[in-house]
């Protein structure tokens, strides 16, 4: 049997894209400081270690070459690491195993990445959208849009890129291809009462049920595109302020998570007037800033407690 443990302690793997140690998210230094506090409190229950990329990964949870953290710094690794946790912040599609977990398992990972899935796990909750690959049909989809605007987004896209919001009449000569996902237009001006009067959408991290974190994206001036990495700013706010009717979707999504075992991911959604709608998921939510200080360190120790459970769950 592979030894899954170093110095007493369970080993977790946190797997990135591929790259070098600095690169994304190491090379913002937002996210570096974030991850390096929370390393600093997990080191105490597990030997951690850092992948760059699938290249590594040798099957079974198994993989080679990588970085480990000493406790203030990351130093080289070049012999095999045998995980019982990972945290999969990259490309990997696997369920885990006897002697292995994965946060999150493939399912739940394609059901986030692939909006054209989400749509179809989640239609209620959704604003109307279909699958394209062509121009003819792009230009049939395009007829049952009933949104004054329409939506292009790559499927599998994410931190806005690719998206691109017009006029259903001039969306046609702004795309480059015509592979990937057509959705009505979710009007948000109007904003949300309490938190914001304008374009905006609702962000709810969620970690094994529990709501650690809510806050607010608004758009740039001149921009329909909340994403932080578009320019837009971001507002935490207290769970108690968020309404109930953007909860019942995160309590509806989680419904069909739970049996998917120990997750993190995130839900955004718009409010169109009164009525709130899902615009996607994420499997990967971004460490919180320091400077986010509401959450902070509840993100962490809630984050913390997931991988904990899931090294529990294999003894």
């Amino acid at each position: 049997m592979l030894e899954r443990k170093t110095d007493g302690k369970s080993n977790l793997v946190v797997l990135f894209k591929e790259g070098k140690l600095m690169s994304y998210p190491f090379s913002s230094k937002d996210y570096l400081e974030s991850y390096r506090d929370f390393f600093k409190v997990a080191e105490k229950r597990f030997a951690i270690f850092i992948i760059r990329g699938m290249s590594k990964y040798r099957g079974d949870g198994v993989f080679t070459g990588g970085f480990r953290w000493n406790g203030s710094n990351f130093v080289r690794h070049h012999g095999r690491i045998a995980a019982r946790v990972v945290y999969n912040k990259g490309r990997l599609v696997a369920d885990g195993g006897a002697h292995w977990a994965i946060i999150n398992v493939s399912e739940l990972h394609r059901i986030s990445r692939y909006k054209d899935l989400t749509h179809k796990i989640f239609p209620k909750l959704m604003k109307r959208g279909y699958r394209i690959y062509s121009r003819p049909q792009f230009l049939r989809a395009l007829k049952k849009i009933q949104s004054q605007k329409a939506v292009f987004k790559p499927v599998d896209g994410f931190a806005g890129q690719g998206i691109i919001i017009k006029e259903k009449d001039k969306l046609m000569t702004s795309l480059r291809r015509f592979n990937g996902l057509l959705e009505e237009f979710i009007d948000t001006s109007q904003g949300v009462p309490g938190l914001t009067p304008s374009y905006h959408d609702v962000r709810m991290t969620i970690m094994d049920g529990k709501l650690v974190q809510c806050y607010i994206r608004v758009p740039r001036h001149g921009s329909l595109l909340a994403n932080v990495a578009r320019g837009g700013s971001l507002h935490e706010f207290s769970p108690r302020r968020l309404p109930r009717t953007a909860r019942h979707i995160a309590n509806l999504v989680d419904k069909r998570f739970k049996k998917y075992g120990h997750r993190v991911y995130s839900v955004d959604v718009g409010y169109e007037g009164s009525k709130p709608f899902l615009f996607e998921i994420n499997d990967q939510p971004g460490v919180p800033h320091k400077k986010w200080e509401r959450f902070y360190r509840e993100w962490h120790a809630t984050l913390l407690g997931v991988l904990l459970a899931a090294d529990r769950d294999l003894r």
